[in-house]
């Protein structure tokens, strides 16, 4: 904001002389900014904005920084309400982007001195394709209870995996609550036919099992199978060849099928060994 000014010529009088001036005017050394800025680029929750304006008198542009402005969160919003075998969730969001945090809820437990002991005959009961309702024995301060006394509720009793029993109390005993577990499993497996196919080979065959998501089947030189080797294959099998084996010694091979349950492997009872030398 400096003009150099403006150069004339002037006569000065009585003499042929000619002489030059240079004549300075409004000079500054302070821009004449707006006092509103424009944004250039607007500030997100987790990246920085620029804004900027212009002098009105030699176009020179100043910037600052807009600081970026963080998350706004909305309040905790319950998704999962929580109950006694299961915990809760909860969520809030940003209001500004997708951005969410979550949290669990701790499960539910029966007031202090209000809680039932159950028991069931076996803790591991085998998939048949039906509700699971195993009979609960209920006790209360050490007595067993009359079944007026209380209301049995069965969650996640069908398929493999974990099973929960639920029990509430009524009448006198209203306000307790008891809870267990139960596992459902796959049936055992059936080994049918083991043979030796050619020399080196050991042919294991099994029965197939619709609830099954693969099998595992090992062998061994030793009965105990201390010292083994295993393989595993998907559903659509029900037969594996093994080859490169001692021939004329013996082996023992056993089978097992397994359910995928929420990223684990649920395993059926091994199948009964048998025995085959090898061509």
């Amino acid at each position: 904001c400096e003009w150099t000014g403006l150069t004339k010529n002037y006569s000065v009088k009585n003499q042929d002389t000619i002489k030059q001036a240079t004549v300075h005017y409004g000079i500054s050394d302070v821009h004449k900014y707006p006092n509103s800025w424009t944004t250039v680029t607007k500030a997100t929750c987790k990246t920085d904005g620029k804004k900027e304006r212009t002098c009105e008198r030699c176009g020179k542009r100043e910037s600052k920084t807009i600081a970026a402005t963080g998350h706004k969160l909305s309040a905790w919003v319950t998704v999962t309400v929580p109950t006694y075998i299961s915990e809760g969730l909860q969520k809030r969001t940003c209001a500004n982007c997708s951005y969410y945090e979550t949290r669990k809820l701790s499960r539910l437990t029966p007031a202090a001195g209000k809680t039932f002991k159950l028991k069931l005959k076996k803790s591991n009961y085998t998939y048949t394709g039906k509700l699971q309702k195993p009979v609960v024995a209920v006790y209360a301060n050490g007595k067993k209870l009359n079944k007026k006394f209380y209301k049995v509720n069965y969650h996640n009793n069908r398929n493999v995996g974990v099973a929960s029993i639920v029990v509430k109390g009524k009448s006198k005993y209203s306000g307790y609550v008891g809870v267990t577990d139960f596992k459902i499993v796959l049936k055992k497996s059936v080994l049918s036919k083991l043979t030796s196919p050619g020399k080196g080979k050991l042919k294991a065959v099994w029965k197939k099992d619709k609830q099954a998501d693969g099998y595992e089947i090992v062998y061994s030189t030793k009965k105990s199978f201390s010292d083994f080797k295993q393989t595993f294959v998907s559903k659509k099998h029900t037969a594996v060849t093994f080859t490169g084996l001692t021939s004329k010694k013996y082996y023992y091979v056993k089978v097992r099928a397994f359910r995928v349950v929420q990223g684990t492997r649920w395993y059926s009872p091994w199948s009964i060994t048998k025995k085959r030398r090898v061509n």
